[in-house]
């Protein structure tokens, strides 16, 4: 993760306030920082909409909102990584599913590239 530098030059702020405007209404639009690094947050509407099922929900995707928006203001990069699983229960003991493992810009070179690793699994419950 490299730092942006502090006062980034107008034209960076410029460009990701063309990023940042380009996402269409299913993202919340969180956060920009106009004024030092152009970094933004925007969360997805449905995660938006998840934070209102309960009380924990809604302070988790507040903790959530603030972290993203220190690192916006730092200039750091966000790693993306998400792990679904699913599982399907054969009988009470033996469940049969897989992991698909969905990461952007984590232990790669190649930052502007999307990995998905599915996985495949059996697990035994005792």
């Amino acid at each position: 993760m490299n730092p942006i530098n502090s006062a980034a030059p107008p034209k960076a702020v410029e460009e990701a306030l063309k990023e940042y405007n380009a996402y269409d209404s299913d993202w919340g639009k969180a956060y920009f920082d106009k004024y030092n690094s152009g970094g933004f947050v925007v969360a997805h509407k449905q995660r938006v909409e998840h934070s209102k099922v309960s009380k924990n929900e809604k302070v988790k995707y507040g903790k959530e909102l603030r972290m993203s928006t220190v690192f916006a203001k730092s200039g750091k990069e966000i790693v993306f990584l998400t792990e679904p699983h699913f599982w399907y229960n054969v009988t009470p003991n033996l469940a049969l599913g897989s992991e698909i493992e969905i990461s952007n810009n984590f232990l790669t070179k190649n930052k502007d590239k999307a990995y998905i690793n599915p996985t495949i699994a059996a697990k035994w419950n005792f």
